[in-house]
């Protein structure tokens, strides 16, 4: 399977997925001419696919299961059973898998958990996307079905993929409170925190009523603001902004790092202290030689007292 700068990708975007041998498949990078990652299987393969940004890699065996990769981090998942017709959606992310007479949707191959079934008539063999429609044909003995998809949801995939999220929330506001789009608005979150779109970012999480991290992204757009208005530079330069972000990722190592690169201390230690992780704030105190330690033992002393942690306080003393 090849893709080579499929759906308006410039960005030298070519890779090929073949295989080594019946239970062995080789993703590479055309473009650096170096392998990307080896995936292994426990049964020989039938059919294998990238798909069209090749972010994914589906592949069946001959026990008829439909297998996702994700290639950068190289995590395989199984999806289906007795798969007798799989393809990707052309101009999109989506997949299409028939078992037995039912036929399976993923309009959001990033959430597998998250399927959509439908039943079909007879044997699926193709999959049609023109004039505004995505429609799946089966054939019943002489008899042609034509199933069609939510062109809405397919919409969605494609601009989530290709990174146009004004497009992606544009749709996600048109569904209003129908359960399919909180999954939808979760995963958009998840994307635009990665590529530190925060605005993109704090709607999201307003849809999906997450007021903590609706108010944490708020405070770090004004803070990114600030920094720019100040200093010209973009808001992603903020350490303290790409701190913030990296602690709402839970990286507190990571947000460690960014403040002690810019020789702030203060920050990190209040950074710990706020998330009650006084060990990690004594350690780097100890570790950069604090001159405020002794006072930041008497605190992390008084909490343990007034939470009732006098085991903690006791093995805190003997050290």
């Amino acid at each position: 399977s090849v893709r080579l700068n499929e759906r308006g990708n410039s960005h030298n975007n070519k890779k090929l997925a073949y295989l080594l041998d019946m239970k062995t498949i080789c993703v590479v990078d055309l473009v650096m001419q170096s392998a990307i990652t080896q995936i292994s299987h426990d049964s020989k393969l039938d059919w294998l696919e990238l798909s069209e940004t090749a972010h994914k890699l589906l592949f069946r065996d001959k026990k008829m299961r439909l297998v996702v990769v994700d290639i950068q981090s190289g995590r395989k998942q199984t999806l289906l059973s007795k798969v007798q017709f799989v393809q990707w959606v052309i101009k999109s992310d989506v997949v299409i898998a028939q078992t037995d007479s039912n036929l399976a949707v993923w309009y959001n191959i990033d959430l597998p958990e998250h399927v959509t079934i439908m039943t079909v008539r007879g044997d699926a063999y193709d999959v049609v996307r023109e004039d505004g429609k995505t429609e799946v044909h089966s054939k019943e003995g002489a008899t042609d079905h034509v199933y069609q998809l939510d062109e809405g949801l397919v919409e969605f995939g494609t601009a989530l993929n290709d990174g146009d999220f004004g497009r992606a929330v544009t749709y996600l506001e048109s569904l209003g409170d129908k359960p399919a789009a909180k999954a939808m608005w979760h995963n958009l979150a998840n994307i635009a925190l990665i590529q530190q779109n925060l605005r993109v970012a704090h709607r999201c999480f307003a849809a999906l009523a997450n007021a903590s991290k609706t108010f944490y992204l708020y405070e770090t757009i004004k803070i990114g603001e600030r920094y720019a208005e100040n200093t010209g530079h973009s808001e992603m330069q903020c350490p303290e902004v790409r701190a913030r972000l990296a602690l709402l990722g839970g990286d507190l190592k990571g947000a460690e790092r960014i403040y002690i690169d810019q020789g702030d201390i203060e920050s990190a230690l209040k950074m710990y202290i706020k998330l009650r992780r006084w060990d990690e704030a004594i350690k780097l105190a100890e570790r950069r030689g604090y001159p405020g330690i002794y006072e930041l033992k008497e605190q992390q002393m008084s909490y343990l007292l007034s939470t009732n942690q006098e085991e903690k306080a006791g093995e805190v003393l003997e050290e």
